[in-house]
């Protein structure tokens, strides 16, 4: 994945950490916000699936939101104002899932 791929610009990047609660326990989730133009939004969509298949993104016990949008096609230059959003949170813990595991019979 390249950091920016030819065709897009890029007009903001934003980071954010999140606390949130879940029952007793805080725990940390993570937002980057990036807001462009594209020419192509086969670009903008190349882009997304670089982004959800980069290892760089995978964290162990998290889980990766990767969020594209567009707006309208500007007439006179045939840009795309665009947006990704990339979210990682922490994936539910499984073992408190549905309650006490039982043997298969």
């Amino acid at each position: 994945i390249q950091l920016r791929p030819k065709g897009m610009a890029f007009n903001s990047v934003q980071y954010k950490e999140l606390v949130e609660k879940r029952g007793k326990k805080s725990v940390m989730s993570y937002q980057v916000n990036i807001s462009g133009e594209v020419r192509s939004l086969k670009d903008l969509t190349l882009f997304k699936l670089g982004l959800e298949d980069s290892d760089l993104l995978s964290v162990e016990g998290f889980e990766t939101d990767v969020v594209e949008s567009d707006g309208g096609r500007n007439a006179e230059t045939g840009i795309f104002p665009c947006k990704i959003s990339v979210s990682i949170t922490p994936k539910e813990d499984s073992s408190k899932k549905g309650g006490k595991k039982g043997k298969a019979k």
